[in-house]
């Protein structure tokens, strides 16, 4: 049952905000963090794509911030593996996923996390 607790809790709510992203718990607390996009908005056309992109630097804010208090990045199997109780968590666990796999994420997002 926790296994959809946590399928439930990534599927539904898939929000982002362009300074920083809304977390998602899952079941034990894990926050999974979720982008659509990482790029410089210039499509006024779009109206929907300004809420749902990140700017490379603002994301590069994020992962520093998320580095400088001690957040370890986890998979989605991970995150399984602890929920399940099959792993151990480390101190501050954070997932992070990236919707759509578009060119942004390699290009800008990529770049930033190695």
């Amino acid at each position: 049952m926790r296994t959809w607790a946590l399928i439930t809790a990534l599927i539904l709510t898939i929000n982002i905000f362009w300074l920083f992203p809304v977390p998602v718990m899952a079941a034990g607390g894990i926050p999974v963090l979720m982008y659509h996009y990482v790029r410089n908005f210039t499509y006024p056309g779009d109206p929907e794509g300004h809420v749902l992109s990140v700017s490379p630097a603002n994301f590069d804010a994020q992962m520093a911030y998320l580095s400088s208090h001690g957040y370890t990045p986890i998979s989605l199997d991970t995150a399984y593996a602890i929920e399940t109780g099959a792993s151990p968590s480390p101190g501050k666990p954070v997932v992070l996923t990236f919707d759509d796999g578009t060119i942004d994420f390699y290009a800008n997002a990529y770049p930033i996390l190695k």
